[in-house]
């Protein structure tokens, strides 16, 4: 079963630098979604269901220690909006795993699936809200990559799994909306205040307990050796 996970997160690999590349062909019709303050309010999300890939939580358990970068970082609410991927805005607060990392330095996190799918009315989002001004998240990272264009941050990837491995030290009230794998699309305004995107209350409690053991492995505050 570990073998079928590394499969899947293999296809999603490749299927990433599929739509970047489309995008950097189609970059002169993008739309320019940088007037609205946050675009995602008009679209629908994909919520999570355990069906989608039943042992997922289990791999990320096992999995998401080896990430070659881990950080607590502080969201600014800034996204960089661009034809390929999403920029996410943070400021590093604590290095428990990486080099070449300063507490105090602002990042970008891009994930190849987070983007806007225009003709379908969609937000590509890894069943993980948008990290908010002011709080803290537990971020697993690959690698530091180059852009097609010039950033005013240094960009780091996020370990491009089903669902977005990115966690609020806080503890946030999710709204679940229920849905059918025939259905799994919900207007973003109904779970704007959510931090995960849960299709079932089963669901979201397998998702709350990765996370607290994740926080629990990597707690706010911790003196690195």
């Amino acid at each position: 079963m570990k073998s079928l996970h590394k499969i899947i997160v293999m296809a999603l690999a490749v299927m990433t630098v599929i739509a970047a590349g489309i995008g950097l062909l189609q970059r002169r019709t993008y739309t320019d979604i940088s007037r609205n303050q946050n675009p995602t309010e008009t679209m629908q999300v994909a919520m999570w269901l355990d069906e989608i890939s039943p042992d997922h939580m289990e791999f990320l358990k096992e999995n998401l220690p080896d990430s070659p970068i881990i950080l607590r970082v502080k969201g600014t609410g800034k996204i960089a909006y661009h034809y390929f991927q999403n920029l996410q805005q943070a400021t590093i607060q604590e290095v428990y795993k990486g080099s070449d990392l300063s507490v105090g330095e602002d990042i970008y996190l891009a994930n190849g699936s987070r983007c806007y799918l225009f003709s379908k009315n969609q937000a590509n989002c890894g069943f993980v809200n948008d990290c908010q001004a002011g709080q803290d998240y537990l971020v697993f990272l690959q690698e530091k990559i180059l852009t097609p264009q010039k950033e005013a941050y240094p960009v780091y990837t996020v370990m491009p799994y089903v669902i977005e491995p990115i966690f609020n030290y806080s503890d946030i009230q999710n709204k679940v909306v229920s849905v059918s794998l025939d259905q799994i699309l919900v207007p973003y305004a109904e779970v704007a205040d959510n931090e995960f995107f849960a299709g079932s209350e089963s669901g979201l409690a397998h998702w709350l307990a990765l996370k607290r053991q994740m926080l629990q492995l990597y707690p706010a505050g911790d003196k690195l050796p």
